[in-house]
C-alpha cells in the first residue's frame, strides 16, 4: 500500500496546499445529505396520468418512490384539506392524481388555494400494494401562474430550478460522466487541470472548482464546490487494488486530513446513486470551515470526488444538490 499512498498523496496535495491550508474544520454534521434535501423531478401531471393509465407496472421503476414536482390543475380538496386532486390542465378528464399530506403548513397553504387554480405539487409517489393506484405525499403545494414545466428540469422546496436543456455540460473521464450546472456558475469556473500555464494546473486529475461565494459578489465567506473523478487506472500502481474501494478512500482523506480515524457513512439516494460520506472536524490556525467529502464509486473503475468547503450557513446548497441529482454515470 506504500506505493499506492504516494500515488495519491501526489493527486490530493497540490488541492491541498492551494486551497485547504490554514483552515479550521470543525463541523462534523453532513450538509449535503440525500436524506434531509430532496429534488424533484418536474413533470406535468397529465403526462404522468396517460402513461399511468396504460402501464402502470411498467412505471414502477421510474417513479415508485421517487419526489417529483406535479404541474397540474387543483380539481377538488376534502374538508380538512388534507387531501387534493390534480388532473390535467387543459382537459377536463376524470383523470387525477390523489395527494394527502398531514403536514400544518401544507394544510394551511391548501386552505387558500382554489379549485381550478393552477398548481406545483411537491412530494413522494408510491403506488398502492394491492389497488395500483398512484398517491404523492405533499411536501409543498403552491399556486402558479406558469403555463408549463420543462420534464427535463429539477427543482428544490426553495423553488430554485435547473433545466438540462439551458443548462451548462460538463463531461469526465471521456465522456462517461455527465453533470450540469446552473448557467451562473460558469463565471465562477475554474479548470484544475486542463491548463494552458504549468502553474495553474493545480490537480493531476480531472477537477473542477466552483467558487460559489463570488457568483452575487457580495458574499465573502469562502464557499467552494470540487468536482473531481479519480481514475483507478492511471492513478493506482496495483490493478489489483481497484476493487479496494473503501480502503483507497480512507488513503485520499488521510492525505488530506493526516487523521488516523475515518468514519465513512454509506447512503442511497432514492433516485439510485451509491453516496459515501465523510466530513472531520481538523484544527490548524485560521478561521472555522466546514469541509465534506462524498465519493460516487463508478463500478471499480474509479470515483466522482465531491469536495464541499463553507464557511458558517451554506448559501448555494439547494444548487449543490441539484447538480448531484443530475449527474449521469455510464455502467
Amino acid at each position: 500500500m506504500k506505493q499506492k499512498r504516494r500515488i495519491m498523496v501526489l493527486v490530493m496535495l497540490i488541492l491541498t496546499s492551494a486551497f485547504l491550508s490554514g483552515w479550521v474544520w470543525n463541523n462534523k454534521e453532513t450538509v449535503m445529505d440525500v436524506d434531509k434535501i430532496f429534488v424533484y423531478r418536474n413533470e406535468p401531471v397529465e403526462y404522468f396520468l396517460i402513461r399511468s393509465a396504460s402501464n402502470s407496472d411498467g412505471l414502477k421503476e421510474e417513479y415508485q418512490n421517487q419526489y417529483f414536482m406535479m404541474y397540474g390543475r387543483l380539481r377538488s380538496k376534502s374538508s380538512d384539506h388534507s387531501k387534493v386532486e390534480i388532473g390535467m390542465t387543459t382537459v377536463n378528464s376524470p383523470k387525477v392524481l390523489s395527494c394527502t399530506t398531514s403536514d400544518e403548513d401544507v394544510i394551511a397553504t391548501i386552505a387558500d388555494v382554489r379549485i381550478g387554480d393552477l398548481v406545483k405539487v411537491y412530494g413522494k409517489l408510491t403506488v398502492g400494494l394491492l389497488d395500483g393506484k398512484w398517491t404523492m405525499t405533499i411536501h409543498k403545494i403552491e399556486k402558479t401562474y406558469e403555463k408549463s414545466v420543462s420534464r427535463s428540469a429539477y427543482s428544490v422546496l426553495s423553488g430554485k430550478t435547473v433545466d438540462k436543456e439551458t443548462a451548462e455540460k460538463r463531461v469526465l473521464n471521456d465522456g462517461a460522466i455527465t453533470y450540469y450546472i446552473p448557467t451562473s456558475w460558469k463565471t465562477v469556473e475554474k479548470d484544475l487541470y486542463h491548463a494552458d500555464k504549468a502553474e495553474d494546473k493545480l490537480a493531476t486529475m480531472e477537477c473542477y472548482q466552483y467558487r460559489l461565494n463570488e457568483i452575487d459578489r457580495q458574499a465573502v465567506e469562502p464557499e467552494s464546490l470540487f468536482v473531481c473523478y479519480f481514475d483507478n487506472d492511471t492513478l493506482l500502481l496495483r490493478k489489483s487494488d481497484k476493487g479496494r474501494t473503501e480502503q483507497i478512500e480512507k488513503t485520499i482523506l488521510d492525505n488530506i486530513l493526516k487523521s488516523p480515524e475515518k468514519k465513512i457513512i454509506k447512503k442511497t439516494a432514492s433516485y439510485g446513486a451509491n453516496y459515501h460520506y465523510y466530513s472531520e472536524a481538523y484544527t490548524n490556525n485560521g478561521p472555522t470551515y466546514h469541509a465534506e467529502f462524498i465519493f460516487q464509486p463508478v463500478n471499480t473503475e474509479g470515483f466522482v470526488i465531491y469536495i464541499y468547503i463553507c464557511k458558517n450557513k451554506p448559501q448555494h446548497l439547494d444548487e449543490i444538490m441539484t447538480m448531484l441529482r443530475m449527474v449521469e454515470v455510464q455502467q
